[in-house]
């Protein structure tokens, strides 16, 4: 489902431009919410109160106050959006999938019409405080990497998904993906191990899971490579992100190597 219509909230103070870049980013800015608690009063409000709660425990926002402006409880309460005031804050309620409410495991993803933003619109929303970055309006020079959670070894297989390494500008540019899976099969075989596979999930891509786009699945010729790779990567900063990484089936490797196939080539 792609969500309710209508126009964004404002944030407190927007000019007339961000208005507009409020209404562009939109969809980049917006979690859907799924495996609601049904039947025991959950309004859009407390569903609002509780992730924006949550998130502020875990050091998830990347500035003071609340970071979701406007929320949405279909009429069965089954499932729900979010929207919040920065893509980086969106980014970061998709950790929080799996997470109790009310006695349900609730479900972060993104929405069904989720595209990462184009190179014309995340240039204009520099500055603006809707990128959420360092640096941006309203959010400090640095990221505490202390918000990266350690990795689990417990499910470690010989894939490594590396999270928040590219950016949408990098994503959408072939000449950029090229280079960044060159260098990090260099880095990667240099201090972990041999590596058997990369596959950056690019967007627009059908059959892909939407959660899956931005992010870089490495296979290695060992577990205990992969483990390596993972603690030796997990927090190491890029640009202005830090990195997080996990583990991932085989079988989904597989998927991802049929779907681009183009990038073993």
């Amino acid at each position: 489902p792609g969500g309710p219509p209508g126009p964004t909230p404002a944030m407190p103070g927007a000019t007339g431009a961000n208005v507009q870049l409020m209404q562009a980013t939109k969809k980049a800015r917006r979690i859907h919410v799924g495996n609601l608690p049904v039947g025991i009063g959950l309004t859009a409000q407390a569903l609002k109160d509780f992730v924006a709660s949550t998130m502020t425990q875990l050091s998830l926002t990347v500035k003071p106050d609340v970071p979701i402006i406007d929320s949405f409880l279909s009429q069965e309460g089954k499932f729900g959006f979010l929207e919040f005031r920065t893509m980086t804050e969106a980014n970061n309620a998709l950790a929080l999938t799996g997470i109790e409410l009310m006695g349900r495991s609730i479900r972060m993803s993104r929405p069904a019409d989720y595209l990462p933003l184009t190179s014309d619109v995340l240039a204009q929303c520099e500055g603006s405080g809707i990128l959420g970055t360092p640096g941006d309006a309203g959010v400090a020079q640095v990221i505490l990497s202390s918000t990266v959670p350690d990795v689990d070894t417990s499910k470690a297989t010989e894939v490594v998904v590396i999270k928040h390494m590219l950016s949408d500008t990098e994503l959408g540019d072939d000449a950029e993906c090229k280079e960044i899976a060159q260098d990090t099969i260099d880095k990667c075989q240099e201090d972990f191990g041999k590596v058997s596979c990369l596959v950056i999930v690019r967007p627009g891509r059908e059959g892909v899971d939407a959660n899956m786009v931005g992010q870089v699945f490495v296979q290695f010729t060992t577990t205990e490579e992969a483990i390596k790779a993972a603690q030796g990567l997990n927090r190491v900063k890029f640009d202005d992100r830090v990195v997080a990484t996990d583990f991932a089936t085989k079988a989904i490797m597989e998927q991802l190597k049929l779907a681009f196939a183009d990038q073993l080539a």
